[in-house]
């Protein structure tokens, strides 16, 4: 079935592709030839691309907007005072950066929080040393929190766009999330409750019968040289902490078709390592674990948390042809922590992994497992993650299990364990979380 299903594809993407063709030949633009299809289709090409980036900025000039009048709104309530008409001029002054390529970087959201025990644990062991190892690691775990056809990076405001996430992280995640409204807002269904409330999709995956399956657990790494090894200037030039606010888009692109991203990858039981689920689950049986893996770009230009395409602020090292050593672009060079997601999946008694699908292979007409990305929106709070780069990744350390490389560690959320979890219809999706 599966290889009709894919025949048929096929079939529907060269009549699809063939009408769009005569299209093109029939509306051709004043000054291009109708016989010379590829420059017709380059042509509109270009100008998509112009009209989504007038989008891009529209939508970061409404987001600005939006995160203004909220500040105003909350400023209004609290201070009955009048406002300081030299407030915001001056030498030294910060000003909001124009939206757009240029989306600077923000400055940290203040603690101004006491974590107790259900948040961040104290009297624990000191992780071991990472050597012989290189870097040092932050490990931390999350279950689903909720699921929605939203995506405040990528369609920022809009209710209903794009295909079915899973969401984790910031149980209040939605379209019209923020920096700000992360940090300040929201329970958390990862480690460490309002100490970590960072935002984590990905798009769900279905199994043969069209059910949700809901992983067993997904995991976060953050991994860095420390700022003293001297890998931070062969890679770049220096080690940096992971900048607040940032955003990552990391994956699989659509445009890729049937290639599958290097940093992205399935196993059964770390056998099989494959680009597609199919591949990585040709021998997988019941009981065992199947695994979804991305490992995002660590090369950062230090200007920008954001960019119109999501991608490009960020950037992955690649190696000198003559020296084989692994460099940041010049365009990026700053060394920040790997950030790698991953999700769990016990197999149960009449599954058919071979013939799952992400709801992003659904929408782009593509094999099980070749348009799998993540997106993530940092909101740690910075005690944390000042703590999960100086203590854990600058001593060398391998903290697992949320631990904070000094005796403290993320305490596990409420309900939180590794066993398989039932499969979801639409609509219990749709409600999970929301009770």
């Amino acid at each position: 079935m599966r290889h009709d299903r894919s025949g048929f594809r096929m079939m529907k993407m060269r009549t699809i592709g063939a009408g769009i063709l005569a299209c093109c030949l029939a509306a051709a633009p004043m000054g291009v030839s109708a016989s010379d299809p590829l420059a017709v289709l380059e042509q509109r090409l270009a100008a998509a691309e112009l009209d989504l980036r007038d989008a891009f900025n529209a939508t970061r000039r409404a987001r600005t907007d939006m995160r203004e009048a909220r500040k105003a709104l909350a400023e209004a309530r609290l201070i009955e005072a009048e406002p300081d008409p030299h407030a915001g001029h001056g030498e030294g002054a910060m000003t909001e950066p124009e939206p757009g390529e240029n989306v600077g970087v923000v400055d940290a959201i203040p603690s101004g929080l006491v974590f107790g025990e259900g948040e961040i644990i104290t009297g624990g062991a000191i992780p071991k040393t990472a050597a012989p190892d290189t870097v040092g690691a932050f490990r931390t775990f999350c279950q689903t929190s909720h699921f929605a056809r939203v995506d405040p990076i990528v369609f920022p405001g809009n209710p209903a766009a794009g295909h079915l996430h899973r969401y984790m992280g910031n149980r209040l995640t939605d379209e019209n999330s923020t920096y700000e409204s992360l940090r300040t807002s929201g329970e958390n269904s990862c480690f460490g409750g309002r100490s970590y409330r960072t935002a984590i999709w990905a798009p769900v995956l279905f199994d043969q019968a069209g059910r949700i399956v809901d992983p067993d657990f997904t995991g976060l790494y953050y991994k860095r040289y420390p700022k003293s090894s001297p890998n931070c200037t062969k890679l770049g030039e220096a080690c940096a902490n992971l900048p607040a606010g940032l955003e990552i888009i990391y994956g699989s692109n659509y445009a890729m078709g049937d290639r599958q991203d290097r940093n992205v990858r399935f196993d059964c039981n770390d056998r099989n390592k494959s680009a597609t689920i199919a591949e990585a689950a040709r021998d997988c049986r019941p009981g065992e674990k199947l695994r979804a893996m991305i490992v995002a770009p660590n090369c950062w230009d230090g200007e920008r948390i954001a960019s119109p395409d999501h991608q490009s602020h960020l950037a992955y090292a690649t190696r000198d042809r003559n020296s084989g050593q692994l460099r940041c672009p010049s365009s990026h060079p700053l060394v920040i922590p790997t950030v790698t997601y991953f999700e769990v999946t016990t197999l149960i008694e009449g599954d058919r992994p071979a013939e799952w699908e992400y709801s992003s292979d659904r929408m782009a007409g593509q094999v099980g497992g070749t348009t799998f990305h993540s997106d993530y929106f940092e909101a740690i709070d910075p005690e944390v993650r000042e703590r999960m780069h100086s203590q854990c990744m600058d001593k060398l350390l391998n903290c697992g299990d949320g631990s904070l490389g000094d005796g403290t560690k993320l305490a596990r959320p409420e309900g939180y364990n590794t066993k398989p979890k039932p499969r979801l219809t639409i609509e219990q999706a749709l409600a999970f979380g929301r009770q």
